[in-house]
């Protein structure tokens, strides 16, 4: 499977986990989004963009859940590790 697409992938699985906790606010629409940049022998080199979108509670404000979307599902995730 190629790398963005397999990143994305393991963006939303996270995410479904995380929805289990119902007091984080996270509701089940999510989609996500990696962009990779790779050299001229096609490997990969850095991750150029994550767009993550998820529905949540109301009461749950956009910088609650950036910070959340942020610390949880992307940087224990894809921050955390290498893909050289």
């Amino acid at each position: 499977m190629p790398l963005p697409i397999a990143l994305a992938h393991q963006l939303t699985l996270k995410h479904e986990g995380l929805r289990q906790d119902k007091s984080l606010g996270l509701r089940p629409d999510a989609k996500s989004q990696v962009a990779v940049e790779y050299n001229d022998n096609y490997q990969p080199q850095r991750i150029d963009s994550i767009v993550f979108s998820s529905q949540h509670d109301p009461d749950l404000s956009l910088e609650q859940l950036r910070e959340l979307v942020r610390e949880e599902i992307i940087y224990k995730n894809i921050a955390a590790r290498s893909y050289r």
